[in-house]
């Protein structure tokens, strides 16, 4: 009988429970067999009842789930630890390998599931659910990220005009996530605070940042292009507009410029002043522009689309003009340099190589102005040469040679070849073949029969090997063959390898073979024996005899099991010796 919701049920009998004089058997126990069972024994006299608790157990296995989340902030977030195995006694919760402690935001809503209302960035990182029972432990992992939101500029300032001695005031408001950070130019050069000019910043309840710039007094020479550069970790971008100052024109003084060949350059005319009747470019003392690559705005800008060394490197000069007919003029040279080009003919996307053999990589840059710097980085980071792997770099190229590839050189490698210009990188995946190797050796092993054996065999190598276990089954044509051991109610192959017989029968007994094989090489394989031992049973479990006193009389005793085979014969319970009785 089975204790079940507080009475007791007939414990019924299939083909996995039976019952076989008083004892209750259950083969390849379940959760659900799990309780408490009573033995019950009744005769014309009365009864006697035995209780037994069956305690099922099994790995704990543990996900928590999603094991990937992506919200902004203000949103809610929900983590459930999903537990397999039993039995499960404690649940306990990580953030980033601290102890999470419960509160009005962060809640438990039972002790596997976890909600977070009102997310912040700081509630972004690695979330764990630990489970423990008696004699087992697992747990899961999660990551929860905040999403990054790039900056915008939401309202800006206009294109002001103002008389020596007044005042100003330039603001920018921006959104993000993480709220920006502000930056005011003038004409490129970063603005700090004098004692005309403050700066300030605040953050409004809506989580705008809000960005002021004030002039007091203003003077000609505050005239320019104002910028105000809102960036935070995923973005930077900005606003500008000029404040015209009436008096003189001027051009501030002009740095070179660099441009990258085959990129756009714009280069602006730092002048002041105002009124301003216009403002002109010249390369080499002819005005511009000379072709469908170049603009001048209205504002002074020049523009070159797609930079080119010979058409366009050189001297270059700004000349404004006023309404009264004065000049003012700034100069800059344009250098133009080309950024390298990695040849992909001989950088392919992957490589595959068998472990020993040799292998290079090769790295050759096609383009771009010396002195070039090369470097390389293996999943990401930095990578140095180590033994039987050498680097060479030249001028323009740089190989890695490996002597003797080892599975420990698998991974993705990437060529970084640096300029004054920029930068350029490829990366190629190595991947090396290994044969297999036994990780666990299968042996020789015995089962009593009704038993459950394990024959365990592992191997590792790439690609991952196929473990496949065969038998040698004797026929009456052949010596013998290896057939392979298909799935059945009593043998299962399981995905590391190992072969599990349950219930060994007699016939299980012979020469087990374990192969294991990936494409790479021979393969492995290995024949280890199984050896069923069998109790000792007797052929007639009970005998009767009758003779006349006086006579001979002769008991006969049938055994078979697993020799060697001792049988002894005791009379009410005393052993009899042959030696000291000689009848």
């Amino acid at each position: 009988m089975k204790d079940e919701n507080g009475g007791l049920s007939p414990v019924k009998e299939d083909g996995r429970v039976w019952m076989v004089q008083g004892t209750l058997n259950i083969r390849k126990v379940v959760q659900k067999d799990a309780g408490k069972y009573q033995c019950i024994v009744r005769n014309s006299i009365g009864e006697r009842r035995i209780e037994s608790a069956l305690i099922v157990t099994a790995p704990l296995q543990v996900s928590l789930l999603p094991p990937h989340q992506i919200l902004n902030t203000g949103q809610e977030a929900t983590f459930t630890c999903n537990v397999t195995g039993y039995p499960v006694h404690t649940i306990s919760w990580k953030k980033d390998q601290r102890q999470i402690v419960a509160s009005n935001r962060v809640q438990l809503l039972s002790r596997d599931v976890l909600h977070i209302v009102s997310l912040r960035r700081e509630d972004r990182g690695m979330y764990q659910c630990f489970v423990y029972n008696d004699n087992d432990g697992a747990q899961g992992t999660a990551e929860l990220k905040i999403s990054d939101v790039p900056p915008s500029v939401i309202s800006v300032f206009p294109e002001q005009t103002a008389h020596s001695g007044s005042s100003v005031s330039l603001k920018c408001t921006a959104t993000g996530n993480p709220p920006p950070h502000v930056t005011w130019y003038l004409d490129g050069s970063v603005i700090g605070r004098t004692g005309r000019i403050s700066l300030g910043d605040y953050i409004t309840e809506h989580a705008h940042v809000v960005s002021y710039l004030n002039i007091s007094e203003v003077r000609v020479e505050d005239g320019g292009e104002y910028k105000c550069q809102v960036s935070n970790d995923v973005g930077t971008t900005s606003h500008a507009a000029r404040l015209n100052v009436y008096g003189p024109i001027f051009v501030r003084p002009m740095g070179n410029v660099t441009a990258i060949s085959g990129e756009d350059l714009a280069v602006r005319c730092p002048y002041g002043g105002y009124p301003i009747k216009a403002v002109r470019w010249f390369k080499s003392g002819i005005l511009l522009p000379l072709h469908h690559r170049q603009k001048v705005s209205h504002g002074g800008t020049l523009s070159i689309q797609s930079v080119q060394r010979a058409a366009d490197e050189g001297e270059y000069s700004c000349v404004v003009r006023s309404m009264d007919g004065e000049t003012a003029t700034g100069t800059t040279f344009v250098s133009v340099v080309v950024s390298p080009v990695i040849d992909q003919h001989f950088f392919r996307e992957s490589n595959t190589v068998d472990e020993g053999a040799r292998t290079k990589l090769v790295c050759i840059v096609t383009k771009g102005d010396p002195p070039l710097r090369f470097h390389w980085l293996k999943n990401g980071l930095p990578f140095l040469a180590h033994g039987d792997t050498t680097v060479q770099t030249t001028e323009d190229s740089s190989i890695v040679t490996f002597k003797k590839v080892t599975s420990a050189d698998r991974g993705l490698y990437s060529c970084v070849a640096t300029n004054v210009a920029s930068s350029a990188n490829m990366t190629m995946q190595l991947i090396v073949n290994v044969p297999p190797q036994f990780t666990v050796e299968p042996k020789n092993s015995t089962v009593v029969l009704g038993n459950t054996v394990w024959l365990d065999c592992a191997a590792v190598g790439f690609p991952a090997p196929s473990i496949l276990w065969k038998k040698l089954i004797y026929t009456e044509n052949t010596a013998g063959d290896f057939t392979y051991v298909h799935s059945s109610p009593r043998a299962h192959r399981y995905n590391n390898g190992t072969l599990v017989i349950s219930d060994a029968e007699e016939n299980d007994a012979g020469a087990y073979l374990c192969q294991a094989n990936n494409g790479i090489g021979a393969g492995l394989s290995k024949i280890v024996s199984l050896q069923v031992l069998v109790p000792p049973r007797f052929k007639e479990s009970f005998q009767s005899r009758a003779t006349r006193e006086g006579l001979n009389a002769t008991l006969k005793c049938d055994a078979t099991g697993h020799a060697p085979i001792t049988i002894t014969w005791q009379k009410n319970k005393t052993t009899l010796d042959a030696k000291s009785n000689k009848r």
